[in-house]
């Protein structure tokens, strides 16, 4: 096998020497630095896939939060809009309903006394 031939820089006139065969201490060098970035760049993604995957869950649970205040908002919104529309037979039987339901609740708490 012939040896390496020198290529001339032309711009700084340095002699640069080119192997067809790489140096084993450049190549375990940078294998490792290969594997050292792998390992890091790894590490970060996995960091990355653990934080987002938290902030899903956070997503998520604002989500069945907001959820349920929508549906109690929506309630209430529906019991005002049936009240405000009771014509006057339906407000005074809802009238005698909690009266009865009062009294029951008294009679019961005298009763357990």
């Amino acid at each position: 096998m012939s040896e390496p031939q020198p290529l001339e820089d032309k711009l700084h006139g340095t002699a640069l020497a080119v192997s067809p065969f790489g140096d084993c201490e450049g190549e375990c060098r940078t294998h490792t630095e290969y594997e050292t970035l792998a390992r890091e760049l790894r590490r970060q993604r996995e960091e990355l896939l653990k934080e987002f995957g938290e902030t899903e869950d956070d997503l998520q649970a604002m989500g069945e939060e907001r959820e349920s205040e929508w549906t109690e908002n929506a309630v209430e919104e529906r019991q005002r809009y049936l009240l405000t529309n009771l014509d006057g037979h339906e407000r005074e039987t809802l009238g005698e309903i909690r009266v009865e339901s009062k009294s029951k609740t008294h009679e019961g708490r005298t009763r357990s006394s």
